[in-house]
């Protein structure tokens, strides 16, 4: 049933979602459980239809649950739920807040593929509040992660929108560096890995 909420959730039919995941928690209470994972993917449908007071509580509940039971990628997608909760609300600092923690949680947990999510989205976080030197470092360090992890799609998706960065706050010396880059990665896209720039 979380799978099938999980499924209905990316083709957007949040109804059906809803009633999966609400099958597969009644199943864990009837054993007994509580699942912070389900309680996250719940709150992730609330939030995507504008139901922000029950997620937050859900994501509370979760935090707790995860915590206690030590279970560190779900600590991390409670983070990153909040982040998109507090999102939602506009309220960008708060939700970088929420990334940062998450970024952190998957760092000491050697989560490489959700640090690189984590440092993407913390960028986009940082332009819509207006802060495009973090964020031009944000971009740098999420396409090195990506591109070290062999993400190369992904990769080419964040230089798109480190460039993109870049030329809003007029360098275009920076801008034309990492275009180099990009088309470079593009034509030899079996190349090693990425480094510091």
């Amino acid at each position: 049933y979380s799978s099938l909420a999980l499924a209905d959730q990316l083709t957007g039919d949040y109804a059906a979602a809803l009633d999966s995941i609400d099958e597969a928690i009644n199943i864990d209470g009837r054993l007994g459980l509580v699942s912070g994972a389900r309680l996250n993917q719940k709150a992730v449908i609330y939030i995507a239809t504008g139901r922000k007071d029950e997620a937050a509580t859900l994501l509370k509940k979760a935090i707790e649950i995860n915590t206690a039971e030590q279970d560190v990628p779900e600590i991390a997608n409670s983070y990153r739920a909040m982040g998109d909760l507090s999102e939602a609300v506009r309220n960008h600092d708060e939700a970088y807040g929420y990334y940062l923690k998450a970024y952190e949680t998957d760092r000491a947990h050697g989560d490489k593929r959700r640090m690189a999510l984590d440092l993407e989205r913390m960028a986009e976080l940082r332009v819509a509040s207006g802060s495009f030197g973090e964020a031009i470092g944000l971009y740098e360090k999420a396409y090195i992660v990506r591109l070290n992890c062999k993400q190369t799609p992904e990769a080419l998706t964040v230089l798109s929108k480190l460039i993109e960065t870049c030329q809003s706050v007029g360098d275009e010396r920076k801008a034309g560096f990492y275009q180099k880059v990009r088309d470079g990665i593009i034509d030899n896209p079996t190349a090693g890995r990425a480094g510091a720039r």
